[in-house]
């Protein structure tokens, strides 16, 4: 019996060690795929989603402030990328806003720059 507790023991350390490894691998690729600062080494690094635009909380250009930093913490400095999370980001009433902003322009062939600066003008002069 005592043989047992033994085996069963150290088959529950041999476990708990290869699990243990297993996380610091996973924790180790991790922190190496978002450095502050650093330019992405794998586009395919996945960028968190972000909250949708609410004027009844905040400010645009709060909500454009921190947009950025979001940005930047994830290594996201590609234009096209920013385009596309903004888009997919803002929420569907701000969606609709800059369809109707643009007219007939097709709003995913805009800069994300264009496509905010829009916004910041628009929001700028709604609170005249």
């Amino acid at each position: 019996m005592e043989e047992v507790i033994k085996q069963l023991v150290t088959t529950m350390q041999q476990q708990q060690q290869q699990q243990m490894e297993q996380f610091a691998q996973i924790l180790g690729q991790f922190t190496t795929a978002v450095k502050p600062g650093e330019p992405a080494q794998n586009k395919s690094v996945t960028v968190p989603r972000f909250d949708s635009y609410n004027r009844d909380k905040e400010s645009w250009t709060q909500y454009l402030q921190r947009l950025n930093q979001h940005f930047t913490v994830y290594n996201v400095s590609d234009s096209e990328q920013k385009r596309a999370c903004l888009l997919s980001w803002i929420g569907s009433e701000c969606y609709e806003l800059l369809t109707k902003l643009y007219g007939s322009e097709d709003i995913t062939t805009m800069s994300f720059d264009n496509l905010a600066g829009k916004l910041s003008t628009h929001f700028t002069f709604m609170q005249l």
